[in-house]
């Protein structure tokens, strides 16, 4: 494992870990290993795509094997909401992958109505979830500022 191992042993003593809310710190240790393994899967499967081109059975599961760790990044951002007991940091929460989802809405939409009359090049569908979490920030500073 190398500075993976290390990486691992190390980020419970760190002092901002620490000082997270035990329910964030159990969705870091969830979702942080979800999206190294989505990383390496990912390149796994374009590897194999590439080199080896599968057909049939092979090719859908080496399509679908990057959705695995994704789905549990997901289910990790479930858990958080559901293991948070401070009801004013749910709410929050709430509030701001609300504002993500609209967000994510209005410019998926307005993009397929652009790809449709292609005027904009053609996104994946996978994409919609790397996108929703792009809006989270902007979605956190909307909310931050409306609580403040």
């Amino acid at each position: 494992l190398g500075i993976f191992g290390f990486l691992w042993w190390l980020a419970p003593r760190h002092p901002l870990v620490k000082q997270m809310r035990p329910a964030a710190r159990r969705y870091m240790a969830r979702f942080l290993p979800a999206m190294l393994l989505y990383v390496a899967v990912f390149e796994a499967s374009v590897w194999y795509w590439l080199h080896m081109h599968p057909t049939g059975m092979a090719a859908v599961l080496a399509a679908l094997a990057p959705s695995v760790p994704v789905l549990f990044a997901i289910r990790a951002m479930l858990l958080l909401l559901r293991e948070e007991t401070d009801e004013y940091l749910r709410a929050r929460g709430m509030e701001e992958w609300a504002m993500a989802t609209v967000l994510t809405l209005g410019v998926c939409t307005v993009w397929g109505f652009l790809d449709q009359f292609e005027v904009v090049p053609h996104l994946p569908l996978w994409a919609v979830f790397p996108l929703w979490a792009v809006c989270i920030f902007p979605a956190h500073l909307i909310v931050k500022k409306r609580h403040s």
